[in-house]
């Protein structure tokens, strides 16, 4: 509970400072997430008095936590602003199923709420419940079963949004260090295994840790670890899909550059005529731009650049972007980030010839990754191997 809190205000703080959306929504998650925890605080303690209000707020969180991952994993990597069918699908039982377990609390007489305390909450028994305590049993299971469903549909989208990211992320960056989600894809798949956990914990009751509260404490240590994790990992996360839409535009606008060359101006003049189809105006460019592409690469040693993106390779050439992603991603058959790591690779590999003393991070510097961890990712893809076991 107090990870979540320290999370939830610090986030909170950098998001109304400026940052972007995709913080505010993890900031969200963990005040819902500060909120369960909470629930779980006064059910351990036994503090019947605040039972029933808490059951509810516990009810809501537990069942938003999922889905608020979810959006916050969206908002990283597709931003969509205007919600479907799925996604009401997603966000509205939590507040119905916890609007109907309060109305069922205030239905109920004190002996009857103590009654399905004892008897639901603590003993895992549907025993002597009847009327509105049997109701309210019913809607409990109900709130299992659908914790139990929304996970998987999370998971299926969540990493189908996060490929398509990575995919992005690669035709516009050489380098995906402090960019790429596969952290959060770890933790997608972690909230998976945790949901299932959750979801066995739910079926035996957590009555058998209030009976022995040292049950506890390796899972409250796990929990509080994973939960510090999410945030530290939301934190560090740099780079949205709004950040690389802003770096990458649709081959189809064909928009080009002031100083675009006289070969795509040609082009660009038939197409505005009509003489030809912009399907075959793109061909014809990409096809005198893969050879320019290739010659300024290897005479300037651009792949150099640890933060080389596809717009800085356009402003060298003075042609349009999309020209170059099209010569590149569609007549290369590669991304962009796989173009420029290919060469750098090739480059690390000479550099180990001429120099077989060199330190390997001195390597991965002086072939223009950013880090020794991206410098052996990238070898091991276009070699084979580590550098090290390459190595002559």
């Amino acid at each position: 509970m107090f990870v979540c809190l320290f999370w939830a205000v610090f986030l909170l703080t950098r998001y109304f400072e400026g940052h972007k959306r995709a913080i505010g929504r993890l900031a969200i998650f963990m005040v819902v997430a500060s909120v369960l925890y909470a629930g779980h605080y006064v059910f351990f303690l036994r503090l019947s008095s605040m039972l029933p209000l808490m059951d509810v707020l516990y009810v809501f969180a537990n069942l938003s936590v999922y889905p608020l991952y979810f959006l916050y994993v969206e908002e990283l990597t597709v931003g969509r602003k205007i919600y479907g069918v799925g996604h009401w699908l997603l966000v509205l039982p939590p507040p119905l199923i916890a609007m109907c377990t309060w109305f069922a609390y205030h239905a109920m007489t004190p002996e009857q709420t103590s009654l399905f305390i004892e008897r639901y909450l603590y003993g895992n028994s549907w025993e002597q419940l009847s009327g509105t305590t049997y109701v309210q049993a019913v809607i409990h299971t109900v709130a299992r079963v659908v914790f139990a469903l929304q996970i998987i549909p999370i998971l299926y989208f969540g990493n189908r949004n996060i490929q398509h990211f990575e995919h992005k992320l690669e035709s516009v960056y050489s380098g995906q260090e402090s960019k790429e989600v596969r952290p959060i894809q770890f933790l997608l798949w972690l909230f998976a295994i945790t949901a299932f956990f959750s979801f066995v914990s739910n079926i035996i009751g957590r009555q058998q840790f209030a009976h022995s509260p040292s049950l506890l404490v390796i899972p409250s240590f796990l929990f509080s670890f994973f939960l510090y994790y999410i945030g530290y990992v939301g934190y560090r996360q740099k780079i949205t899909i709004h950040d690389i839409e802003r770096e990458r535009s649709e081959i189809a606008a064909l928009l080009p550059e002031p100083s675009v060359v006289e070969a795509e101006a040609t082009e660009l003049q038939k197409l505005q005529t009509g003489d030809v189809e912009p399907e075959q105006a793109v061909a014809s460019v990409s096809n005198g731009l893969r050879q320019r592409i290739e010659k300024l690469m290897h005479d300037e040693q651009l792949y150099l650049q640890p933060n080389l993106k596809i717009s800085d390779l356009a402003q060298q050439l003075g042609s349009n972007r999309n020209y170059i992603y099209n010569a590149i991603n569609v007549e290369m058959g590669l991304s962009f980030s796989d173009y420029v790591n290919g060469m750098r690779v090739e480059h690390a590999q000479q550099l180990m010839r001429q120099q077989p003393d060199l330190l390997l991070s001195e390597v991965a510097v002086n072939s223009g990754f950013s880090s020794t961890v991206s410098f052996y990712r990238a070898f091991k893809k276009f070699a084979g191997c580590a550098p090290k076991d390459w190595r002559p």
